[in-house]
């Protein structure tokens, strides 16, 4: 349980004290398991999808290139080794694989995007093999377009998965789900302006609950233009609240992440602002109610540089989120937070990876012992796998399983609390929001993680998208528990 009474600069000290002397140094965190892991050489690297796409239980990776480089999915067979195979085709040019179960059958789909090249609807069969199901869902477009920001989520609270594509130098396009059959424009209907605004540029578009009332908002990161911040108002409209939310006049970004920084339980922002701007990063703490203040300064972050990409994930287990930052090639960052907005930057040479140039990467648990590990896309250099070396039982896997046809519970809103103080924030231990992207052109998988001391009882509660709750109390840790009912027990 977190002592809100102690004192902050108290409760400060120790933090950082304990950041000063972990039970394992920052440099014995992970180890590089490249060599054996199976995984190749991709000279055009770019982002990273994590999920157990073939329904065996363990988490996948698809691999997204650049120009004639074949998509790949590296199925994982235990122990962190992976098997590649290529993806429905070959789909080339791929930035972004967008993870998306369009259709509500229990397996996750991809949306396909690049620069330039057609966007791509693949259906899983279940088994992780893909058929091409773009042309049949209403998707279809006649010319090539830059599509690397997809974002994935439902917009309209009806149960199902929309979809905002980027489209480069055109306006974007924002789709609703028909109930799986296919998806048809937003155009007139969800926007403010009764029209698709014209907005270009986009490098990343997220959707995630930045208000708190259980309806998805939209970020988008635009790159050489202004990002444009759109809230989810209660007549299901999106508006562009850009400047009324302290988020005008930002400048250009590359992607973005949610991270509750501060442990307050509400949704930060992290912005990568790095690209070929060499920008800072920004951090904007949430009021709670979807307004922004800056962070940066205070909480050591920044990170100047070229950024890319980041994950976010809490690699130590000591229950609060932590960031990797991808670079290109000024040195990769590695941070460790104290729960309360303050970051440490610990990077150990091996992830450092000076000199390299970096792009997507994503924290997911590979090999199935409840810690997170690593996983870096590297430009013209070979791609890394870093085995997370905690192998501790103090953590705790959600997984969602959605009413209607959002299966995987992308936008659920999890927090975990002290067993019998379901609610109360002064015994908040954690929260996480399932999203299907992160950083840049990547997307971790579609659970929420937590380090929790194993020696504990706690209290889950699942909000989704539309305000519906969900409950599990009186929680073991050290397993992965499947909410999918409004009452759970252990």
């Amino acid at each position: 349980m977190r002592d809100r009474g102690r004192p902050k600069a108290v409760a400060m000290a120790c933090a950082l004290l304990a950041l000063a002397a972990p039970s394992i140094s920052a440099a014995e965190l992970f180890v590089d398991a490249t060599e054996a892991s199976g995984i190749g050489l991709h000279s055009q690297a770019l982002g990273v999808t994590a999920a157990d796409f073939d329904g065996d239980g363990d988490v996948d990776l698809v691999f997204a290139d650049t120009s004639d480089a074949e998509m790949l999915l590296y199925r994982n067979e235990g122990g962190l080794v992976f098997e590649p195979e290529v993806v429905a085709g070959p789909q080339t040019n791929v930035e972004f694989a967008a993870p998306i179960d369009y259709d509500g059958d229990g397996d996750l789909d991809l949306i396909c995007g690049g620069w330039p090249r057609k966007w791509s609807l693949l259906a899983n069969g279940g088994d992780g093999t893909f058929e091409d199901a773009t042309a049949t869902r209403g998707l279809a477009t006649q010319e090539a377009v830059e599509t690397a920001g997809i974002a994935v989520g439902d917009v309209d609270v009806d149960g199902d998965l929309d979809v905002y594509l980027g489209r480069g130098r055109l306006p974007d396009v924002l789709y609703l789900n028909d109930a799986g059959r296919s998806f048809v424009s937003a155009e007139g209907t969800l926007w403010a302006s009764g029209l698709l605004p014209e907005a270009t540029g986009t490098e990343h578009a997220l959707f995630a609950d930045l208000t708190g009332d259980a309806r998805p908002d939209l970020w988008v990161s635009r790159y050489g233009h202004e990002c444009t911040y759109y809230v989810n108002d209660p007549h299901g409209t999106l508006v562009d609240e850009s400047e009324r939310r302290g988020l005008w006049d930002l400048g250009p970004d590359f992607g973005s992440a949610v991270i509750d920084a501060d442990g307050d339980g509400d949704t930060d922002l992290y912005l990568i602002r790095g690209g070929w701007h060499r920008d800072t990063n920004r951090l904007l703490l949430n009021d709670g109610k979807g307004a922004f203040l800056p962070g940066t300064e205070a909480s050591g972050l920044g990170d100047e540089g070229t950024g890319f990409g980041c994950a976010v994930g809490d690699v130590d287990l000591d229950g609060d989120e932590d960031l990797y930052i991808t670079n290109d090639g000024s040195g990769n960052r590695l941070f460790l937070s104290d729960g309360r907005g303050r970051f440490v930057d610990v990077t150990p040479e091996a992830l450092r990876l000076a000199g390299t140039s970096t792009r997507g990467a994503v924290l997911a648990d590979l090999d199935g012992d409840g810690d997170l590990d690593l996983v870096v896309r590297c430009r013209r250099a070979h791609d890394r796998v870093f085995r997370n070396t905690t192998d501790s039982p103090n953590w705790l896997k959600v997984r969602v399983d959605g009413p209607g046809l959002n299966r995987f519970g992308i936008g659920a809103r999890v927090r975990v609390f002290d067993g019998g103080s379901l609610g109360d924030l002064a015994h908040l231990r954690g929260q996480r929001e399932i999203v299907a992207a992160c950083g840049w052109c990547s997307a971790p998988p579609p659970e929420a993680h937590f380090g929790l001391p194993a020696d504990g009882r706690y209290d889950v509660e699942v909000v989704l998208p539309g305000g519906t709750t969900w409950t599990a109390t009186d929680v073991p840790a050290t397993q992965t528990l499947v909410v999918s009912s409004p009452v759970a027990g252990p």
